[in-house]
């Protein structure tokens, strides 16, 4: 028996066999009999093709990275058949973009290797490939995380194969709502790059096939000293490596299931694309008593709300009212106003921002008084008014979900004119007549806040 057991130790001892290396999406350092693979992550952000040291876990994998680097090109046991990095974009943006993108990552991360290792002059085969956008990989983590809407992107990713058009047709899923988690949660984690070397080791197949016997009582006997040490040694390897693969699958469930991976740009610093449906704003040049002609009266509260359909168009509904005194009780202003404004926005992004055009139509009345604090005054005027017109405009996000708009409306006023004198207990009416023009109708800087 024992005779037996030696000469299958010897033979495993003569065998040599071809170790990879894996540094891809997910760090894990895995140790089987004829191979080591350790697993990795490089995060980068929206557009960027540089290796950014503090950002997401990139400070922690590449010191991992280095370090195992150092220790392969040191050690003389290890010949390096094939050094392969494949670099990869995620699929949001324009398909020759991210192609550009990925390529640049990979000239990044093989020139950083290079200029810090010297890799190239230890390996015989080198292989750099790139993937413009992964879509193989998006659908692995939407399965991976049993994601609602996985059966719809999977039928538009097989059924359309034009990349652009692709990305076009899963924005509207449901109004935006599946374009938003992705770009929120899953493209980032896309943003990345592989190595994979091959490597051939002496001295690691030696003590694996040391270690594939049973360890009895009858093998510590024969063991020699320094035999003993290595076994420590690899027994103590592997308690490492239960334990780093136990926090690796426990990142990896984190960086897949968790709301705050899933769901929030800060993990990744990167901003959120807002796709609204509805926005409440209000015209902070009227509340501050400024009129469409930039002339100052009385401030005039106002609000409007806005709905967002059909990836560019909007429809805005506003009021506004005042009926004060002003510039020190000498005059008055009251009025009111009903303003209906369908718009086109010029960029179909669903996100309706930039230049919009518009047509508007405006109704109400109004009540002004030239000399409000005398007590027998003419000069007054009321009435009711339409207004019909263009209008002009361009949207600006702030941050998040607030934004400024800068809009202009121009048209005809058409306005019904009663002038009556001011009395002490009475207005007296004394004629009336229509009043025609083509005016400015509009000023808004509004300030507004999205949904």
């Amino acid at each position: 028996m024992k005779t037996k057991k030696k000469l299958i130790t010897c033979a495993k001892k003569l065998t040599m066999t071809t170790s990879i290396l894996f540094f891809s999406c997910y760090f894990q350092t895995i140790q089987a009999q004829n191979a080591q693979q350790i697993n990795g992550t490089l995060n980068y952000p929206l557009s960027n093709p540089n290796i950014l040291n503090n950002f997401g876990y990139n400070p922690y994998e590449l010191n991992r990275l280095d370090c195992f680097f150092n220790k392969l090109i040191n050690d003389s046991t290890i010949f390096i058949n094939k050094l392969h990095i494949n670099s990869y974009s995620s699929p949001d943006g324009l398909y020759e973009h991210n192609d550009t993108l990925s390529k640049q990552r990979l000239y990044n991360l093989n020139k950083y290797i290079n200029e810090k290792f010297n890799i190239e002059s230890k390996v015989r085969n080198v292989s750099l490939t790139h993937v413009a956008e992964d879509w193989d990989g998006l659908q692995k983590q939407l399965e991976a995380i049993n994601y609602p809407y996985l059966k719809l992107i999977r039928n538009i990713i097989s059924s359309e194969p034009n990349f652009d058009k692709r990305e076009n047709k899963i924005k509207k899923i449901k109004h935006g709502k599946a374009y938003r988690d992705l770009c929120n949660s899953i493209f980032p984690t896309l943003r990345r790059v592989e190595i994979n070397i091959e490597y051939t080791s002496q001295d690691t197949l030696q003590k694996q096939a040391s270690l594939a016997l049973p360890y009895s009582l009858e093998n510590q006997e024969n063991d020699s000293e320094e035999n003993k040490i290595n076994q420590n040694d690899l027994i103590q390897q592997q308690r490492e490596f239960l334990m780093y693969n136990d926090n690796s699958r426990k990142r990896r469930r984190e960086l897949l299931n968790s709301q705050k991976a899933r769901y929030s740009y800060f993990l990744f610093n990167q901003p959120q694309d807002l796709y609204p449906k509805l926005s409440v704003k209000t015209n902070i040049l009227a509340l501050a008593g400024l009129n469409p002609n930039l002339e100052y009266t009385t401030p005039i509260p106002n609000i409007a709300i806005e709905a967002y359909f059909l990836r560019n168009y909007s429809l805005e509904l506003s009021f506004a009212y005042s009926n004060w005194a002003y510039n020190n009780n000498k005059k008055f202003q009251g009025i009111s106003a009903y303003t209906i404004e369908p718009r086109y926005w010029l960029i179909k992004d669903n996100k309706y921002k930039g230049l919009f055009i518009g047509i508007y139509a405006q109704f109400g009345d109004y009540n002004t008084q030239k000399y409000h604090d005398i007590v027998s005054s003419e000069g007054n005027k009321t009435g009711k008014y339409h207004s019909e017109g263009l209008s002009v405009g361009y949207l600006q996000p702030i941050y998040g979900p607030f934004a400024a708009e800068l809009n202009f409306k121009f048209g005809y006023v058409h306005s019904k004119v009663n002038e009556y004198k001011q009395d002490s207990n009475y207005n007296l009416f004394l004629y009336s007549h229509n009043k025609d023009r083509f005016d400015i109708t509009g000023t808004c800087i509004n300030l507004m806040y999205r949904f």
